[in-house]
């Protein structure tokens, strides 16, 4: 394989897998900044009320919710072309999970304002799930920009799965000259 060959396949690569990373890092840090900077102030002024200071009213449901509306965004750009059947299903799972955000940041607000009765759910569970829908939120988000970072290169003229395979037809050929 060529150096012009390996560097074109880093190219490739690091257009599908690695911009998205950083978009996401970014996003990350920017929305979790209030909290980064809580915290710190927190521990040099007071004394540590635990993780659940954090998490008690459904922060991370808020935190699900602002990764999953750009997913939405990106799959729905694939409307009317016909890949977008094959991109459906994590359209409504992404769908479903902001609905779901919304239920579960309700019932602990509820949950909180309603002191002088039992509460609906056990507010740890509902903090538990609104972070696993913050972990799958930021995948699905990170999947979606890599299909678009495809799609782009696509409609740039450059055919990901069809380059892939020559490259690696490529490869092996080279191989079996050095055998």
């Amino acid at each position: 394989m060529t150096n012009e060959t390996k560097n074109f396949i880093e190219d490739r690569v690091e257009d599908v897998y690695y911009d998205p990373i950083i978009k996401l890092l970014f996003n990350l840090f920017g929305s979790l900044l209030p909290l980064i900077i809580t915290v710190p102030i927190i521990l040099l002024t007071t004394k540590w009320p635990g993780f659940n200071f954090f998490a008690d009213k459904g922060q991370f449901c808020l935190y699900s919710a602002a990764f999953f509306s750009p997913t939405i965004y990106l799959l729905y750009k694939y409307k009317g072309e016909n890949t977008f059947d094959k991109y459906l299903l994590i359209f409504i799972l992404t769908f479903l999970g902001i609905l779901f955000c919304v239920v579960i940041y309700t019932v602990i607000r509820f949950n909180d304002l309603n002191t002088a009765h039992e509460t609906i759910i056990n507010t740890w569970v509902l903090q538990l799930i609104s972070i696993l829908l913050f972990v799958g939120s930021l995948i699905v988000l990170f999947y979606a920009q890599s299909l678009e970072n495809k799609r782009g290169l696509e409609l740039q003229g450059y055919n990901y799965r069809d380059s892939a395979k020559s490259q690696f037809e490529e490869f092996a050929n080279d191989f079996r000259d050095e055998q």
